[in-house]
C-alpha cells in the first residue's frame, strides 16, 4: 500500500512547481474547453444554490448603482471620507483591514482573521477593540463579519461599481505592510484594468493595477465619486494588479450572514482548542482516511507527539502558516512514530495522522500537550452523479475524501472549483495499481486557472474514493466537488 504514500508526497511537489512558474500561462486545455467547462461547472453549483432558500431581505442588499455621471472627487477628498471607517485588523499570526458598514458590524476577508475567534481592531481616530469577536466567516468566498460594535465611527455603505467601464480611475484604502501599533490607513491609486468573474459564486472581481501588499486584505477598492464598490482580497506582486471582489455580489452575502444563514453550505468550521487531552485513540477505516487534532501551547513549548499503531503510519504537524513544522513517516513497516517541536506562534498548530492500509486500523495517539480531535465532516461523505458539494480543507495539510458508487462503463467528469485554495484532485479506488490512480491540478480552469477536472471511466462496479486537498499544502477554505455524467 506503499503506492499511497508516494502518491501524496510527490505529486503536490509537482503542483506547487507548476504554480510557483505561472498562474495563467497553461496549455493543458484551450480556452475554449475552459469556457465550456467552466460554465457547465457553474450551471451544476447554480442548480444546487437556487434549491436553497432564497436571500432574506436586509437594508444591506438594498445598493443602487454608482451612476457614471457622478462628480468625481480628489484622492484627498475620498480618503477623508471613506478612511475613518477603515480599521487595522491585528491577530497572532499578521494584520489585515476591515470597513465599519451600516449594520454595526466590520466587514474583512475570512483569511484575515483565521483560525482565531476575536481579534484586535484599531480605527485611525484611535479607538481600539481588544477583543472583537469574529461574528460568521463564509469560507466559500473569503468573507468575514467582526461585531457587532458600539462605536461612533461612521458606516459606510456598499455600493454597486459594475456599470463602471474599464479604464475608470480606483483607489484601495487598507493598511498594507502596517507595522505600527495604532496605524493610519494608506491609499493607493490606479484603473479598472478588467473585470473577473467567479461563476459559481455568481461574483465579479475587479481588477486593478493599484499598488497593493500584505495587510491591505480586507480593504476597501473605491470608485472615483467615493464609493465603496470592491473589497480587496488577493494580490498578484510578480503581475502587478489586484483583485476586489464586488460589493454589488457580495451585500446579499452579508445580509444573510448578519441573519445567522449559511451561505457557504459548509456550516460552522470553528477551529477549536477545547476538550483537548494528552492521549486518544482513533479507528480510521481506509488510506485516505485521516485524523485531526489542534494542539495549542504557548511560544517556546517543547511539544513531543507519538502514534503508535500495528498498521503503517505517518504523522504531521504543521503550523497555522501551513508550514510543515514536523513530519514523521516509517517507510520500512510498522511500529511506532514519534518526533518532538518547539512552538513559536501564539496560534494553533495542527496534527494529522494517518495509516496505509485498506481496511480499520487503530492508532494512539500521545502528546505532552492537549490535542483537540477535529471532526472533519466532510470525509467519507457520499456524492451523486449530478450533484454539486460544498466542502472545505478546514486547515493546511487537511485531506478530504468522497465516495462515487459507479457501474462498470459509467464516465464522468469531476471537478473541483474554488478561489480559496489550489485544488488537488485524486480518483482511486481499493484494487488500483498506482498506474490506475487517476490525478489532476489545473486542467479545470477557474478564476485563477487552478481548479482541477479530471474525466473517468469505471474499469468496474466499485465504490470510488475522491480525494481533495491543496495544491501546495498550505491553504484552507471551501471549494465546490461537482459530479456530472459524460455521456
Amino acid at each position: 500500500m506503499k503506492r499511497h504514500q508516494h502518491l501524496r508526497l510527490m505529486l503536490p511537489l509537482v503542483a506547487c512547481f507548476l504554480l510557483a512558474c505561472s498562474l495563467f500561462q497553461r496549455e493543458a486545455t484551450t480556452e475554449a474547453q475552459q469556457n465550456e467547462q467552466a460554465t457547465r461547472v457553474a450551471q451544476s453549483i447554480a442548480a444546487t444554490l437556487t434549491a436553497q432558500a432564497a436571500p432574506a431581505q436586509a437594508s444591506i442588499s438594498s445598493i443602487t448603482p454608482t451612476p457614471q455621471s457622478q462628480t468625481a472627487l480628489s484622492a484627498a477628498e475620498i480618503f477623508a471620507r471613506i478612511s475613518p471607517s477603515v480599521a487595522y485588523i491585528e491577530t497572532p499570526t499578521g494584520t489585515g483591514s476591515g470597513v465599519f458598514i451600516e449594520e454595526g458590524y466590520l466587514l474583512t476577508n475570512a483569511h484575515v482573521l483565521w483560525p482565531f475567534e476575536s481579534v484586535r481592531l484599531v480605527f485611525p481616530n484611535g479607538t481600539e477593540f481588544i477583543d472583537a469577536p469574529v461574528f460568521k466567516t463564509d469560507l466559500m468566498v473569503d468573507l468575514a463579519l467582526i461585531g457587532p460594535l458600539e462605536t461612533g465611527i461612521p458606516a459606510l455603505s456598499l455600493a454597486d461599481g459594475e456599470a463602471l467601464p474599464v479604464g475608470s480611475s480606483a483607489y484601495l484604502i487598507g493598511y498594507p505592510g502596517e507595522v505600527e501599533a495604532f496605524p493610519q490607513p494608506a491609499i493607493a491609486g490606479g484603473l479598472i484594468s478588467r473585470i473577473r468573474q467567479w461563476p459559481a459564486a455568481d461574483i465579479t472581481y475587479f481588477q486593478t493595477d493599484a499598488a497593493i501588499a500584505g495587510g491591505q486584505s480586507g480593504g476597501v477598492l473605491v470608485s472615483d465619486s467615493g464609493q465603496v464598490i470592491g473589497l480587496s482580497g488577493f494580490f498578484f506582486a510578480e503581475m502587478g494588479f489586484a483583485l476586489s471582489a464586488s460589493s454589488a455580489d457580495l451585500s446579499g452575502r452579508v445580509a444573510r450572514l448578519i441573519q445567522g444563514d449559511d451561505m457557504s453550505g459548509l456550516g460552522e468550521r470553528h477551529i477549536s482548542t477545547s476538550g483537548g487531552q494528552r492521549e486518544q485513540t482513533i479507528i480510521l477505516s481506509n488510506v485516505w482516511d485521516t485524523a485531526g487534532y489542534v494542539l495549542d501551547a504557548p511560544p517556546g513549548s517543547d511539544v513531543e507527539i507519538t502514534v503508535d499503531s500495528e498498521a503503517d503510519i505517518e504523522f504531521m504537524v504543521a503550523d497555522a502558516f501551513g508550514d510543515n513544522i514536523l513530519a514523521t513517516d516509517d517507510i520500512d513497516g510498522v511500529g511506532a512514530e514519534s518526533g518532538a517541536f518547539t512552538t513559536e506562534l501564539e496560534a494553533p498548530y495542527f496534527l494529522f495522522v494517518r495509516h496505509f492500509e485498506p481496511d480499520d486500523q487503530a492508532l494512539q495517539i500521545f502528546s505532552n500537550y492537549g490535542l483537540a480531535p477535529y471532526q472533519d465532516v466532510d470525509d467519507g461523505t457520499e456524492v451523486a452523479i449530478g450533484e454539486t458539494v460544498a466542502a472545505s480543507i478546514d486547515y493546511p495539510g487537511d485531506i478530504d475524501y468522497f465516495i462515487l458508487n459507479l457501474d462498470a462503463g459509467e464516465t464522468v467528469e469531476v471537478v473541483v472549483d474554488s478561489v480559496m485554495i489550489d485544488p488537488f484532485l485524486t480518483l482511486d479506488y481499493p484494487e488500483a495499481t498506482i498506474d490506475d490512480i487517476l490525478s489532476n491540478d489545473d486542467d479545470g480552469g477557474g478564476l485563477f486557472g487552478l481548479n482541477a477536472a479530471l474525466t473517468f471511466t469505471a474499469p468496474q462496479r466499485e465504490s470510488y474514493f475522491l480525494i481533495v486537498d491543496d495544491s501546495p499544502g498550505r491553504d484552507f477554505g471551501g471549494y465546490f466537488l461537482v459530479v456530472r455524467r459524460v455521456e
